[in-house]
This record gives C-alpha cells, sequence and structure tokens, in this order.
C-alpha cells in the first residue's frame, strides 16, 4: 500500500474569493496531509539512535536494526564485565516525531530468559530488562510507536 501525496495549498487558490471557502479548504487539506504523515513509514533507525545501560556489560550493541521510529526490530547484546541489575536500552526519537505516543513492545528472538517493561515519552522509548543479564545473551524486541 502506498501513502497518496500531500496535497498543496496552490490547488485551492481559485477559492481567494471567497475568504470563507478558502479558510475552510485550507484547514481541511492541512488535516489530511496530517494524516498523510502519520501514515508514513518514517526515518529509518541507525546504532546511533540507541543509548545502551552500562547494566549490559562491557562491549553492549545493538545490532539486526530494521524498520524506522514508527516500527521496527533491533537486538541487543549483552558485553562482559559487571552487570547492573534492570539494565535499559533506549531508542532516541528525533525531535518532533511525537507528541504523545503509545508503544507496543514484544520479545522477538534472542536466548536471554529475562522479562521486560517499558515505557514512551515524546523523546524515547525506554524498554528496560528486569533481573541482571548474562554475558553473550541476546535479547531482540519488536516495537511499534504511534500518536
Amino acid at each position: 500500500m502506498s501513502v497518496p501525496r500531500p496535497i498543496a495549498v496552490q490547488t485551492i487558490a481559485g477559492l481567494r474569493d471567497n475568504q470563507h471557502n478558502y479558510e475552510s479548504h485550507k484547514r481541511t487539506i492541512s488535516a489530511v496531509n496530517d494524516i498523510i504523515q502519520h501514515l508514513g513509514p518514517g526515518d529509518a533507525i541507525k546504532p546511533q539512535n540507541f543509548s545502551v545501560g552500562s547494566g549490559f556489560g562491557t562491549g553492549a550493541s545493538i545490532s539486526a536494526l530494521s524498520g524506522t521510529f514508527k516500527r521496527g526490530s533491533f537486538v541487543v547484546s549483552v558485553g562482559t564485565g559487571a552487570f547492573v541489575a534492570n539494565p535499559s536500552v533506549t531508542l532516541n526519537f528525533p525531535s518532533g516525531i511525537f507528541a504523545t505516543p503509545f508503544a507496543i513492545v514484544v520479545r522477538n528472538g534472542g536466548n536471554g530468559a529475562l522479562g521486560f517493561s517499558y515505557t514512551q515519552t515524546g523523546q524515547a522509548l525506554i524498554i528496560t530488562l528486569i533481573g541482571t543479564v548474562t554475558g553473550g545473551t541476546k535479547y531482540g524486541f519488536q516495537f511499534d510507536v504511534r500518536d
């Protein structure tokens, strides 16, 4: 399914003779364009969009990135060394992409056994593992975030 192209305000230029019609159509076009933008796939996620907490150990990393800020998946690989209970990984959103996001996160692969919880803000999606990780394990996640 492809998303329709936004409507240009210039398409209603002929309505300028009647200011009430012009303003009404301008608001309608703006609303339609907002919907089109929200339905679009969004920008691709990159490793630099993630912050991996120190609780995952030295050398922890993000891999198997797929998707966008609106819907995607990734894998957290636990490093080595000292681990801290309840480590978090954060997906930082670009400024202004979400006002009040609603997220759904599920486990999608990996060999780690810990459960998780998550929260979302206008700036980030934060996933916290419940317990202490083990070196060399992996945790795969799949997410969907909408306004």
